[in-house]
């Protein structure tokens, strides 16, 4: 997999500032640029390869966390909606018409739902049970 990305003239002589600096610091001296592309006129980005990406080969096994163990928060409605992978109008109609409890109101206008409720709502979509 290679990746491309752009960049104009003043970032690419920042980059070489850069290298140069780290040269003095190091005392070693970067690989040889290749011949010189001719000067592109100004506004144009330059396009660079950049070395392919390391693909760990084995990761580390993922650890299963219970809704007993998941850190209790409160969420707006927002919130919720993205907890539960739905649109927010989604979530709001699904509490004019009672599916999900009406939250606690917080403020003049702000609502919110606990988190442990939002992951059983989760549970009961998943089991075929909600509605």
């Amino acid at each position: 997999m290679t990746l491309t990305i752009e960049i104009d003239d003043q970032a690419l002589l920042l980059l070489e500032r850069i290298a140069g600096a780290l040269e003095s610091m190091t005392g070693t001296a970067t690989q040889p640029q290749e011949a010189q592309a001719p000067k592109r006129p100004p506004g144009r980005p330059r396009k660079l390869k950049a070395p392919e990406a390391q693909v760990p080969e084995a990761q580390a096994p993922m650890t299963q966390v219970t809704i007993e163990q998941a850190p209790r928060t409160m969420l707006r409605a927002k919130q919720a909606a993205a907890r539960l992978s739905i649109g927010l109008s989604t979530w709001k109609s699904w509490v004019a018409a009672g599916r999900v409890e009406p939250g606690k109101l917080v403020g003049a206008k702000m609502r919110v739902w606990d988190s442990l409720y939002i992951d059983q709502v989760m549970g009961q979509i998943q089991n075929g049970t909600f509605g």
